[in-house]
């Protein structure tokens, strides 16, 4: 048998056996186990990774390509003018590898080939609206497109500038940031955002594991990788192919994802959407962990775990602090996210008040009550950072007095020595009259 009549055998095999209840498969499978040991087990892989799919569209994942890669070479050593040294990722539309390339210069990239046996129209047009998006950006904290392709076997490819950092919650932890150090770290990711916003791409899947972190000339520097999901802000007029998203997808990392994503496109995506993003990352940038975790979510059936994500409110960060660590002293070694040996109350008496209204805003389930867009998020926590009165705390004036007096303390204070000398005096008058 030739690898693609195998290649058709397992593929066929799927798609019979996918819609078997349960004890069906398993006594199929179980007979198959004693016949074709090798089929077997790349059917096992198969029905396993059928779980990971982005619900509501199987064609996504393309179950077929994944059999082609089972039974294919694992990757070629030569795309492009880039030898492949390794692979660092993969996801639904294509694997991402290590390439150096020799001439003209020579440098390390990262270049990431669409899937083997990628034929689904809407799974190519969503990898070539990722290259063709790509072109547009140019940020410093982006990684950038540098090259673009089609390998040998008709794939298509492109090289981006490679990140060799970690991601930006491993970077706060492993450095062990105070709140504040964690907050301007992140003010440079909001930046970029907000570029690609204005250049009509929202990324969708902002998360950690896509937001590096690397030393440039000796600055920490994060940087946004993979718009393997992201969308033309106007599609109709879009030529990348974007038009292609239907509704009852669910595109994007579920703990991450926006109400209006969990909607299945129900509602339409707009920047506001990368505005809940960024407040989750914040969130787990300050608490370490996220108001809905991954194990709590695939512990719920899927329409579950998609009404919590619409309809949950989120725990105050400060609360969650205090219920997560006892204090930093307490924990294991190398399991200290908070900073130094600050007890847990400290930690959220820093981040209870401004920092809890600016996260809540920016994770409200009505994205009308939202920040209208990532940059005014930035600038709310750069008033923050500033001791300014921040626009998510509604206005008091003793909110802004108590504000003033923290940003001019040296002025506060001869205001306040004033206020008692003229009291006093005033009180002498009266006693002497």
């Amino acid at each position: 048998m030739t690898q693609s009549e195998h290649y058709r055998r397992l593929e066929s095999l799927f798609h019979q056996w996918i819609d078997l209840d349960e004890a069906a498969r398993l006594q199929r499978l179980n007979q198959l186990a004693h016949e074709e040991p090798k089929l077997h087990q790349e059917l096992l892989a198969l029905f396993a990774k059928s779980s990971h799919i982005v619900a509501g569209e199987r064609a996504l994942d393309n179950l077929a390509q994944t059999a082609l890669e089972l039974t294919a070479p694992s990757y070629p050593s030569q795309i492009g003018p880039y030898a492949v040294m390794r692979k660092i990722g993969e996801g639904g539309m294509g694997q991402v590898f290590e390439g150096e390339q020799a001439t003209p210069v020579r440098r390390r990239v990262a270049i990431k080939l669409a899937r083997m046996g990628l034929t689904d129209e809407r799974a190519i047009a969503r990898f070539n609206t990722e290259r063709q998006m790509l072109t547009v950006l140019e940020h410093p904290n982006i990684a950038r497109i540098l090259d673009a392709g089609t390998h040998s076997d008709g794939r298509p490819w492109f090289a981006m500038e490679l990140v060799d950092g970690v991601s930006i919650k491993d970077w706060v932890e492993t450095n062990n940031l105070g709140f504040r150090e964690r907050i301007e770290l992140l003010l440079p990711v909001c930046e970029a955002v907000q570029h690609a916003h204005l250049k009509g791409v929202i990324h969708r899947d902002l998360k950690p594991a896509n937001i590096l972190v690397s030393l440039q000339n000796g600055v920490a520097t994060p940087r946004i990788i993979d718009f393997g999901i992201a969308k033309a802000i106007d599609a109709q007029r879009s030529n990348t192919g974007e038009f292609v998203t239907r509704s009852g997808e669910l595109l994007g990392t579920p703990e991450y994802m926006s109400p209006e994503q969990a909607s299945m496109g129900a509602m339409d995506i707009d920047t506001r959407s990368d505005v809940y993003a960024l407040g989750l990352v914040l969130f787990e940038l300050l608490v370490g962990e996220l108001p809905l975790s991954l194990q709590q979510l695939r512990s719920f059936a899927f329409d579950e775990m998609c009404r919590r994500v619409r309809e949950d409110e989120p725990t105050p960060p400060s609360q969650l602090v205090q219920t997560l660590h006892k204090s930093a002293a307490d924990l294991p070694s190398g399991k200290n996210k908070l900073r130094g040996s600050l007890s847990s109350a400290e930690w959220a008496r820093q981040i209870r008040g401004d920092l809890d209204a600016v996260v809540l805003k920016a994770l409200a389930k009505d994205r009308e009550q939202r920040y209208i867009s990532v940059s005014d998020f930035a600038a709310d926590l750069r008033r923050y950072l500033t001791d300014e009165p921040v626009h998510a705390t509604p206005p008091h004036w003793r909110y802004r007095l108590r504000k003033w007096a923290k940003r001019n303390r040296a002025l506060a204070i001869a205001a306040g020595i004033a206020s008692v000398a003229v009291g006093m005096g005033a009180a002498f008058g009266i006693s002497g009259y």
